[in-house]
């Protein structure tokens, strides 16, 4: 059973999918996870803040060296895997970002994403996504820079289908200080990897926009609050209780 997680940036995503990942892992369910960390978000622990912040910044060089490292590599990897290329392809002429440097990430990610999600369909556990597809159709309306919602369906009659779409609702205000305060705690390198603030709240309305064709579509979308830590903890008990009803008549689905 596959669940994919969707909201904007500071909206709580990666912490909401371990929330209900640590919960069903606890009720004895299988569980794996896809999860895209910011660096920083992969650093356990308080430990030494010279030692954490050098180690960020390493991974923040690694992300900026990745997308050109494999340019290549997937140019190779376009002549075996033609319809995870042409799929991506497609996505992208149809939102063209407008910055180079993101159409590479957008495009790496992608190919990364369709290998991952291919692996995760073959798994006979409840596999949580907190950044899928829908996660990408949302970056691509906001970074092509001109009105692009009459691509939305067509963008997502592309896409594979998960059992079950998450969307994290977060108060504009909350999510403004969210933002603000992760652009104070980022080092240089790292705000390189980082939209700033007005495209990231762009997110609010481009997910409204994603809303309304996945119902167009009949895909419905179950919607948490994640205001602080208390309401996010109630949801994912809810989302725990839906996915537990929803869990065999995914693994028949998928057999």
């Amino acid at each position: 059973m596959l669940v994919e997680l969707f909201g904007p940036p500071g909206a709580g995503k990666t912490t909401f999918t371990r929330a209900v990942g640590a919960r069903l892992e606890a009720i004895g369910m299988p569980t794996a996870f896809l999860l895209s960390y910011r660096p920083a978000e992969r650093m356990g622990g308080p430990g030494d803040i010279q030692v954490r912040r050098s180690a960020t910044q390493l991974a923040t060089l690694r992300r900026l060296c990745r997308p050109a490292v494999e340019l290549l590599g997937g140019a190779c990897r376009q002549i075996v895997h033609r319809s995870a290329a042409g799929t991506t392809g497609q996505l992208l002429a149809l939102m063209p970002p407008q910055d180079a440097f993101w159409a590479i990430r957008l495009r790496q990610y992608l190919q990364r994403l369709d290998r991952a999600w291919q692996h995760a369909l073959g798994a006979d556990a409840v596999v949580l996504c907190d950044q899928g597809y829908l996660q990408a159709v949302a970056s691509l309306l906001v970074l092509a820079g001109s009105d692009r919602s009459n691509s939305v369906s067509p963008a997502l009659a592309l896409l594979p289908v998960a059992d079950l779409r998450v969307r994290l609702d977060v108060p504009i205000e909350i999510l403004t200080e969210r933002l603000e305060r992760r652009y104070r705690e980022q080092g240089r390198f790292e705000r390189l990897l980082e939209l700033d603030l007005a495209r990231n709240l762009a997110f609010v309305p481009a997910l409204m926009c994603l809303d309304a064709a996945l119902e167009e579509r009949g895909l419905p979308v179950v919607r948490v609050g994640c205001s602080d830590q208390t309401e996010m903890e109630e949801e994912a008990i809810r989302v725990v209780s839906m996915i537990d009803d929803a869990w065999p008549i995914a693994r028949v689905r998928s057999t």
